[in-house]
């Protein structure tokens, strides 16, 4: 099963790039969620392209009631961002990797940010894999479309970052 969200943003496509490939931004949103960000680092490439790789930990009580029954205490979250280089409109593309160890989950996504005449728009899409036997698929079906809430959630973050600088 797959997954489509997208929101705008109004604010250009480097500015909203600049947000989400900060380490105090994703730390400060790990921070928001009751979490930790534990393993931040940022490389830019010559060409412009950008790896982000952090860790987070999250309570496992911030988890839906299904997955709950399979992990306790703090969950390690890793995710790995390869962004691209702006094209020649400005936009961005990541492919992102994020993996719940405990969970046995992994979410393999497509990140756009776009220019629209207003500003950005952000299209996430991709799916989720659970390795958990029997309940895996059910797990999986129950996250995707969680994806929309995260999406907006992580739109709201990113503006009051920008507009409280």
């Amino acid at each position: 099963m797959a997954f489509t969200e997208s929101t705008e943003l109004p604010f250009p496509v480097e500015e909203v790039f600049a947000v989400l490939t900060d380490e105090a931004f994703n730390r400060s949103v790990s921070e928001t969620l009751g979490g930790e960000l534990t393993e931040f680092s940022a490389t830019q490439g010559g060409d412009g392209a950008t790896l982000v790789s952090m860790t987070r930990t999250v309570p496992a009580a911030k988890l839906p009631e299904m997955a709950k029954r399979f992990v306790k205490g703090q969950i390690s979250v890793q995710q790995q961002d390869q962004w691209s280089t702006a094209s020649a409109e400005g936009a961005r593309t990541a492919s992102m990797t994020v993996t719940v160890p405990a969970g046995k989950v992994t979410a393999d996504v497509t990140q756009v940010l776009e220019p629209t005449e207003k500003g950005t728009r952000i299209t996430v899409s991709g799916s989720v894999t659970c390795g958990i036997p029997f309940a895996g698929a059910k797990i999986a079906q129950f996250a995707e479309p969680q994806v929309g809430r995260v999406v907006n959630r992580q739109a709201r973050e990113v503006k009051a970052w920008i507009q409280s600088r």
